[in-house]
């Protein structure tokens, strides 16, 4: 009976630690991306209001799971997404203590060696797995010389694996072993997929974002949401919600009315009224020399 006891503690023990491990990551809920009112300069930093409302998602330890290597290693990380009809916008900022001894070549495809993200989307949300066809994975990574890359880790639009997304326009900065990355993915880019994400309000997909974290021995993987199954992944609607600058509304110029003085117009005698005035003075005139 002891022993069995035993047993049974510790079997909670270990359930007890295996659902601490993975209270971070949330499943299954549901969010929107806002709509940007101007489009973002895709240059790796954000000026001013052009990220302002943005959706945002905080990436560390407390909101996320370690699907490989360990939580422990997570940056702090915030990505922002917003979309408008051309396409689909991202920023990440991941403030990273440790530097990648993985540097990728340029035009290498999957990137998934180092530090970087990734996210894993699937436009039907009743998917899972990996078929070919039925997601994007994509990695974004700061690659040699500083340049900023995007390629598909896994490219199941066409079933083989390692392409870089053409398409996709990036940019990054670096600080240290902290980085940026921002990207703006026309929707060119979505419609490889059996079910092509049509990028227009009220469009949904499910989403898992991920960081990859090299602390410079070990890669880590840390995700917010399920791996590899987009029913129970996170679910993002597009919609008109207003984000990023929006320009202030023209006004039109006051119109001041003004009075202008202008000077009276000198009086004027009627013809007829002066020939009566001069008839009666000299009647008049008249009258009196004919009295003397």
């Amino acid at each position: 009976m002891k022993k069995l006891f035993s047993l049974l503690l510790a079997s909670l023990c270990v359930v007890s630690m295996a659902v601490a491990a993975n209270a971070g990551a949330t499943m299954d809920e549901k969010r929107n991306i806002p709509m940007a009112a101007t489009a973002p300069t895709i240059d790796g930093v954000i000026t001013g209001d052009e990220w302002d409302n943005a959706l945002t998602l905080k990436l560390n330890k407390d909101t996320c799971d370690a699907v490989a290597g360990v939580l422990d290693t997570a940056p702090d990380a915030t990505f922002y997404w917003m979309w408008n009809y051309e396409g689909l916008y991202f920023f990440a900022d991941v403030k990273d203590s440790t530097a990648s001894p993985v540097v990728h070549p340029v035009n290498n495809g999957s990137y998934n060696s180092g530090d970087g993200i990734q996210f894993c989307i699937y436009p039907d949300v009743t998917m899972s797995g990996n078929a070919t066809g039925d997601l994007y994975f994509w990695s974004l990574v700061v690659a040699e010389g500083g340049k900023a890359e995007i390629g598909e880790h896994f490219v199941f639009g066409t079933g083989s694996a390692g392409a870089d997304v053409e398409d996709a326009v990036v940019a990054c900065t670096q600080n240290g072993s902290s980085y940026t990355i921002e990207a703006f993915m026309p929707c060119v880019c979505w419609e490889s997929s059996n079910m092509p994400i049509t990028v227009v309000e009220g469009t949904t997909f499910a989403m898992t974002n991920v960081v990859m974290e090299h602390d410079g021995t070990t890669q880590s993987l840390i995700i917010d949401s399920s791996w590899f199954d987009g029913t129970t992944a996170n679910k993002y609607t597009l919609t008109t919600d207003v984000a990023g600058h929006v320009d202030a509304p023209e006004t039109e110029a006051e119109v001041v009315d003004t009075v202008v003085d202008t000077p009276a117009a000198p009086q004027t005698f009627d013809a007829g009224v002066i020939a009566a005035v001069a008839a009666i003075v000299s009647a008049a005139g008249y009258a009196i020399s004919k009295k003397r």
